[in-house]
């Protein structure tokens, strides 16, 4: 009876475990239930015949050491443990088998950049710090979600920096202090700390309530209250070191060019001293304002900046010069008396007279006039790096100053030859021109120059006037007519190329070589007669590229490529669009494209390989009648059916004895194989793709 029993609690176990892909074992009574070790994330839900609320399910991945627990409730896999990682993980991830969801909302995170340990908010969706505090010298910035990681959030707590001890909160746009002011620990090199951002007001509430700095000078050391760091000095660009403003004016120092200025905007600047006003011996200084007034000067007082305005080499106790820069007027000193700039000639300034020119100048009346009187005579204008001439009718023009260039035609430019620049604009070309709409200039530019190989001749270039790698269209003839290269007179076609004497056999051999990228040009396609002479060559040479002729009509049963021999619609052959497929349908003497109807149509004779042999033989594409002549037995060697699916062979032992053996069975259509041709027969094969199938004949 106990036999019985237990066999049927037997049949009743595997009937339950049957009808599922695992087993799955627990202790009910202890809720211990089962725990899987694994090195990957849970894979499946569990798939339980027992009752589940008394087995507990876990899942522990041995190699992050995170356990999951299985909750029967929500249908889904609970992480817990510590996460540590430089991104947070995903609040839930999807596993396609079994719709398996796995939830990491109840795990830790520790971020291992700050090393700070990490909870989930679900009100924020994020993973945010423990405490919302965070303690550290790296300023902490949110992390955006993606498809592999989770968000975290920091702008919702406070952060302590752990070299200055400041604590901040997010604003809204910065971290702040809540005191928002200047700090610093007071010790040497602490005056590196960060101060508010710029637009910041700092509000005085009174007199003598300003920012007070104490300075400890009995060492006679030089001690900085206040330090403006420039990073630049040649930058062509005014840096305010002090500016102080009313609603009427500004007053302004600073620098430029590692040179300091002191402006007065809109009101007077005024210098003034209790005793002394004096300026270091050596040094220039220069005064720049519509009127310059110098009172109140005392016996002692020095003011060589004023008297010694003269230019380097000159009397520096001289003043030299005097410039209104609102009315342009300027005075200078010629010897005896002030004079007006301007005027030197005329009645109001006096001065010396100008009684003649030189250099191919002349002068009529009042007038400095180019050249001679009429312009006949040989004219130079003439600095380094710059010359242009006139001489015997013709202008030229040269970026050397030791130009010798004396043009054929009537004007000429000479540059230094180079090669055209790419990036930013540089001078690479001799002649530019480049429109412009009402005042402003347009950016395309033609660009003509010459390369530094002579053979390799001239170059022109469309592009842009500010950037060299942004380039425009360059178009010949837009509006119409012909042009030709390599010929002296045009032809009836509206583009011509010709060439004379080519006999190369790559590149040299083209008349118009077409290719996609700078290169020698043996891989692209060209145009031309090649060296055996041809009338016309479409050529192209090419070891792992392929040349297509495309027809791009998609009409089926009407697009096609058409070869022609005589006259222009003389055709002979054609590759027509099916009507039927998607495939072609070649035909040689027949191009009526209603009266091709197969892939491959001949409008006459049709001829394939033969070949005659006396022994072994290896058959191979270039063959297709293969005929033995002897009446010994010999081994034939056919190709790999999976190789040439499609491809057919006649075989035929036109001897009188022996056989010719196949190194494949043949196929026939009773189901039987052969392997060999005998004396007087024929054989036709065609591969399917997987075995040679075919039959034999006998001759009569």
């Amino acid at each position: 009876m106990k036999r019985i029993l237990f066999a049927i609690f037997c049949l009743l176990s595997f009937q339950s475990v049957a009808q599922v892909d695992r087993i799955e074992l627990g202790i009910q009574t202890t809720r211990r239930g089962v725990v899987w070790y694994q090195d990957t994330l849970p894979r499946h839900k569990p798939n339980w015949r027992l009752s589940r609320d008394t087995n507990a399910v876990l899942w522990v991945d041995t190699t992050t050491a995170i356990r999951y627990d299985w909750d029967y409730k929500n249908d889904r896999w609970r992480a817990k443990g510590t996460y540590k990682d430089s991104l947070p993980p995903l609040p839930q991830y999807y596993y396609t088998i079994d719709s398996t969801v796995i939830d990491y909302t109840t795990l830790w995170w520790i971020r291992d950049t700050f090393n700070i340990l990490h909870k989930y908010d679900s009100t924020c969706q994020a993973w945010t710090p423990i405490g919302d505090f965070i303690f550290g010298d790296t300023v902490p910035s949110n992390i955006a979600p993606t498809d592999s990681n989770g968000a975290a959030i920091y702008t919702r707590s406070l952060w302590q920096n752990d070299s200055t001890f400041v604590v901040k909160y997010w604003n809204g746009a910065i971290w702040k202090s809540f005191d928002d002011g200047i700090y610093g620990d007071g010790s040497p090199g602490s005056g590196s700390d960060t101060l508010p951002p710029g637009g910041s007001n700092v509000t005085i509430p009174g007199p003598w309530q300003g920012l007070s700095f104490s300075i400890n000078n009995t060492a006679g050391s030089w001690w900085h209250a206040l330090t403006v760091v420039s990073a630049y000095c040649d930058d062509d660009a005014f840096v305010d070191i002090l500016k102080h403003k009313t609603p009427v004016d500004s007053f302004v120092i600073q620098d430029f060019d590692c040179e300091t200025f002191l402006k007065q905007y809109n009101r007077s600047l005024h210098l003034e001293a209790g005793l002394d006003l004096f300026h270091q011996a050596g040094a220039w200084m220069d005064l720049s304002a519509d009127s310059v007034s110098i009172g109140t000067i005392l016996p002692v007082s020095q003011i060589p900046w004023v008297i010694g305005q003269g230019a380097p080499g000159t009397n520096p106790n001289t003043l030299r010069r005097i410039q209104g820069t609102a009315s342009g007027q300027v005075l200078k000193w010629n010897g005896t008396n002030w004079a007006l700039a301007q005027d030197s000639i005329g009645g109001g300034g006096g001065g010396p007279s100008v009684d003649g020119a030189e250099n191919g100048l002349y002068l009529s009346g009042t007038k400095v006039r180019l050249g001679t009187n009429p312009l006949i005579e040989q004219t130079q204008i003439d600095q380094a790096g710059f010359r242009m001439i006139w001489n015997n009718g013709k202008w030229s023009y040269s970026s050397q100053a030791f130009n010798t260039y004396n043009p054929t035609q009537p004007f000429g430019l000479s540059g230094a030859e180079s090669l055209p620049t790419i990036g930013a604009p540089v001078v690479d070309g001799i002649l530019e021109l480049r429109p412009h709409l009402g005042n402003g200039m347009e950016e395309n530019t033609l660009v003509f120059g010459g390369y530094p190989t002579d053979n390799v001749g001239m170059w022109m270039q469309s592009r842009g006037a500010s950037q060299y790698n942004t380039y425009y269209g360059l178009n010949l003839q837009p509006r119409g007519g012909n042009w030709a290269v390599g010929r002296n007179n045009l032809t009836q076609a509206k583009g011509t190329v010709s060439a004379v004497g080519l006999s190369g056999t790559t590149a040299s051999g083209v008349v118009l070589l077409l290719e996609n990228s700078e290169g020698s040009g043996l891989t692209k396609l060209g145009f031309g007669t090649g060296a055996d002479n041809l009338g016309a060559e479409v050529s192209w040479n090419s070891p792992t590229s392929s040349m297509r002729i495309t027809n791009r009509n998609t009409v089926a049963g009407t697009s096609s490529v058409r070869v022609a021999l005589g006259a222009q619609d003389e055709d002979v052959a054609v590759l027509l669009k099916s009507a039927a497929t998607s495939k072609v349908r070649a035909s040689f003497g027949q191009t009526t494209p209603a009266q091709i109807h197969s892939t491959l149509q001949s409008g006459g004779s049709l001829a394939t390989a033969f070949t005659q042999t006396t022994g072994n033989f290896t058959i191979n594409e270039t063959h297709h009648t293969v005929v033995y002549t002897l009446n010994s037995t010999v081994n034939w060697t056919l190709p790999d059916p999976t190789t040439c699916i499609g491809r057919q062979y006649i075989l035929h032992h036109f001897g009188s004895t022996g056989n010719i053996g196949l190194n494949y069975n043949v196929v026939s259509s009773s189901g039987t194989t052969f392997n060999a041709v005998p004396a007087r027969n024929w054989a036709w094969i065609i591969s399917d793709g997987t075995n040679w199938r075919g039959y034999r004949l006998t001759s009569q």
